[in-house]
């Protein structure tokens, strides 16, 4: 684990406030994860497979199927 040095420790506490704005210790993070209950994950699938479709491709596209192809 990469808070086990002191170099460590803080290069964590660096990312955790350039990307979130503050710092959560990794106890407090493992408790929010214990908290996800199997409905919050099934609500979360249900909303990710019934959004709208998007794809990208790059390239020859010659050969692209189109989105509703797929």
């Amino acid at each position: 684990m990469s808070v086990e040095t002191s170099e460590g420790f803080l290069s964590e506490i660096g990312s955790q406030a350039l990307a979130t704005g503050s710092y959560m210790p990794p106890p407090t993070v493992l408790q929010q994860i214990d908290a996800v209950a199997d409905a919050d994950v099934v609500k979360a699938a249900k909303k990710f497979v019934s959004g709208k479709k998007s794809m990208t491709a790059s390239g020859n596209l010659g050969h692209t199927p189109f989105l509703d192809e797929l």
